[in-house]
């Protein structure tokens, strides 16, 4: 393939889009990474821009992978086997986030997670007795959770899964990786009978290498408290509480009728996140300087 269609294909393996939160296209440029892995790995040239929506500050990748390509990508990527460390790791995730549901336990009879992988916090709910499911796109990952005698179909959660309804339906680091996240949390509003919780990462926590890791473009949306809030109520849900005081963003809600509060559109603000972003970036270059530093004097 010569150099003019490999970049024409390149072009059209990626969609221009609007906010999903208020229709609007007016926003500006947050984070370019040029080293994405993701486009690497799909052969597609350029960087993947992260921008803020200018009147509700929704922060998105624009433009984006195209939806077919990126799902063909979670169903046949390669997920590599989890070390004992990350297993563990991952068990003491899924511990804190059981027992920050704790206060809702009682109420709660049946669990649906979205992207469950092998379903870590599935079998802590499974111990109390509790009725559980999960999706995952990774059979790996859901064979290991079969295994372990949890039910995990291989997919993703749309108006096309299974009809049955839910006390709770759980989303853990996900949610950012939804295309359409309004018609999906809809879709959860309809499916669940009472809760929702989500986890998932905070714009304005930057965190890890963000060119390699937290900033791809995988992450097509990364929600603040403000706009997390917002893109709830839009959907008919009431948050019961939510909680920044790790990286991420933990939420609890449940269904209602809630409106959107207007004065939220205006609290995050474009040069602060500029500024969160920038000082992340000098101590992630000073500290990759000293690692590397002292990594050849011990050589030496």
């Amino acid at each position: 393939m010569d150099q003019k269609n490999f970049i024409l294909d390149s072009k059209e393996k990626r969609d221009y889009v609007k906010c999903a939160l208020c229709g609007m296209d007016d926003y500006r440029c947050i984070f370019v990474n040029h080293q994405d892995k993701f486009m690497k790995r799909l052969n597609i040239q350029g960087s993947s821009n992260l921008v803020m929506c200018n009147k509700c500050r929704l922060v998105y990748h624009n433009p984006r992978i195209k939806e077919e390509i990126m799902r063909e990508l979670y169903l046949t990527y390669e997920y590599p086997t989890r070390s004992q460390n990350v297993q563990v790791a991952r068990q003491r995730d899924a511990q804190e986030r059981f027992e920050w549901l704790r206060e809702i336990m009682d109420e709660v009879k049946s669990v649906l997670e979205i992207g469950c992988a092998e379903g870590f916090i599935l079998n802590l709910f499974k111990s109390c007795g509790k009725h559980v499911m999960g999706v995952d796109p990774s059979d790996k990952y859901a064979r290991i959770g079969r295994e372990n005698g949890i039910f995990i179909h291989t997919g993703f959660f749309d108006e096309n899964s299974s009809p049955e309804a839910f006390d709770i339906i759980i989303s853990c680091n996900t949610f950012e990786h939804m295309y359409h996240p309004l018609q999906i949390l809809r879709e959860i509003r309809r499916r669940t009978k009472k809760y929702l919780f989500l986890e998932c990462p905070n714009v304005f926590k930057p965190r890890d290498n963000l060119k390699y890791n937290y900033f791809n473009t995988t992450h097509v949306y990364m929600y603040s408290l403000n706009t997390m809030r917002m893109i709830l109520l839009l959907s008919g849900f009431e948050v019961v509480k939510i909680d920044d005081s790790g990286f991420g963003i933990r939420v609890l809600a449940k269904k209602g009728e809630g409106t959107v509060d207007v004065s939220l559109y205006q609290n995050d603000c474009y040069w602060q996140l500029r500024r969160r972003i920038f000082l992340h970036q000098l101590r992630w270059y000073v500290a990759a300087e000293w690692k590397d530093w002292l990594r050849k004097r011990l050589k030496c």
